[in-house]
């Protein structure tokens, strides 16, 4: 098998209703595709570092990665706490339907715990208490990475499964939207420019997501991203959500 020539793999990105077609009720689609947008974004960090983390090579860029790490390791907390704390809990109430997102809240422990692990590492290494070693970092990532790629997908079929809430479906989206304003209230110098950096508005032909104004990735670019500019050098897209190459690869012989 080729290695991904981007951000694409090695975990597989999630592809939504514009390409499989699928059946179903539009406004559960329109959620589930959403939510399919914003895990890309967290597994496109994820491969990033996956695949630049063995050719680190220079102490400034080693912490600049683990920065990254950390801040990844933070937004996600993030958003897993917002779906178990606000949408998780509405959904049930809308559907009158008990522990129905009770195996999505099930994979979010499986994997935490690694997931904790490899952010303590990062910030160790922050803060030379440990020494960067790229096979102890990818080794930490294949300890949560594919669980949390599995819950992520998994996640997507759950959500596009509430269509069949015919009188509860608008109301749900609701809730996700409201899920959505609560996660804009997020870091500005940190999560903002982390979630603008792995977007890739050519996917699936063109994507949109998350529509915000168009001067947004440009406020993100010249004003939140400053602070720790050097850290963005590990997305693998610009502030404008295009793709560009990884810095970070394999030098050619």
């Amino acid at each position: 098998m080729a290695p991904p020539s981007w951000a694409d793999g090695p975990f597989p990105l999630i592809p939504t209703s514009k390409t499989t077609k699928v059946d179903g009720d539009p406004t559960a689609n329109w959620v589930a595709d959403d939510m399919a947008n914003t895990h890309n974004v967290i597994i496109r960090q994820m491969n990033s570092m996956y695949l630049q983390a063995p050719h680190v090579k220079l102490e400034a860029d080693q912490l600049d990665l683990c920065q990254y790490a950390v801040f990844f390791q933070e937004s996600l907390h993030h958003h897993h706490e917002l779906e178990e704390t606000r949408l998780f809990p509405d959904v049930e109430k809308i559907t009158g339907e008990a522990g129905i997102m009770e195996q999505n809240v099930v994979q979010h422990h499986e994997f935490l715990p690694a997931l904790e692990t490899f952010g303590q590492y990062a910030q160790a290494c922050l803060d030379k208490k440990k020494s960067f070693d790229a096979s102890q970092f990818i080794g930490l990532m294949d300890t949560f990475a594919p669980k949390l790629s599995t819950h992520l997908e998994d996640e997507i079929k759950t959500l596009r499964g509430l269509g069949k809430y015919k009188d509860n479906v608008k109301e749900i989206k609701k809730a996700y939207m409201a899920l959505a304003a609560d996660a804009q209230q997020a870091s500005k110098t940190t999560i903002f420019p982390l979630v603008c950096g792995a977007r890739d508005t050519t996917y699936e032909g063109g994507c949109s997501w998350p529509g915000f104004p168009f001067f947004v990735p440009y406020m993100v670019d010249y004003v939140f991203a400053g602070k720790h500019r050097s850290v963005w050098r590990f997305n693998p897209s610009t502030m404008q959500g295009k793709p560009r190459p990884l810095l970070f690869l394999p030098s050619e012989e």
